[in-house]
């Protein structure tokens, strides 16, 4: 009597099975390749160096984590990469507030570098732009941050500024920019004294 047909639950838990055991095998074969014999903590070097070569598309927009690819590469690396919070602690404010929080906790309590950079509604539109939660929860964590910088079209800067109310203590830099017009209206400041207060006030210097 001929053997009944395997159901289609039985193939997909053996396919579940040998893709494990593939997984496992090229695991064990990445610990043989010479780069595996270097320490985790020459490795974030590596990372780091890597991080700080930013590739900048646009003036304004500094693309902070285009080395994420290297922590996708196998599972050590992303291991090394997740456990250097140096790596994750420059940040540029998404609408994902998931990834923020996932960038604040990664960077565990190192000081912060932020950009912000907020387009507001579109040219034309009479609908507001909603509450950026995002800037908001990022902001939460201002007595972190070492570097701030704020661009945005004109009348979009306001949001950011009414978060800036609070204790700043390792804040040394804060950037003020106008999208519109961004390498001929800028604010800098560096701050050499701490801490420091912002206030919302601010909005009005």
């Amino acid at each position: 009597m001929a053997e009944p047909a395997p159901t289609r639950e039985a193939i997909n838990d053996r396919a579940a099975h040998h893709h494990s055991c593939i997984i496992t095998l090229k695991t064990q074969l990445n610990t043989i390749c010479p780069i595996s014999v270097l320490p985790p903590e020459v490795l974030s070097e590596v990372f780091l160096h890597r991080a700080a070569d930013w590739r900048v598309k646009k003036p304004y927009i500094p693309v902070v984590h285009d080395w994420l690819p290297l922590s996708h590469v196998c599972k050590h690396w992303r291991s090394v990469a997740l456990g250097c919070p140096a790596l994750w602690s420059s940040l540029k404010v998404t609408g994902s507030c998931e990834w923020m929080a996932e960038l604040l906790a990664r960077s565990k309590r190192l000081p912060l570098t932020v950009y912000i950079i907020s387009r507001g509604p579109l040219a034309g539109s009479s609908t507001s732009q909603p509450p950026n939660e995002s800037i908001e929860l990022v902001l939460s964590s201002l007595e972190r941050i070492r570097v701030l910088s704020i661009t945005s079209i004109p009348g979009r800067s306001e949001t950011s500024f009414e978060l800036l109310d609070g204790p700043a203590p390792l804040l040394n830099s804060l950037s003020v920019s106008d999208l519109s017009s961004y390498f001929t209206s800028e604010l800098h400041l560096r701050v050499h004294a701490a801490p420091l207060s912002l206030g919302c006030d601010l909005a009005t210097q």
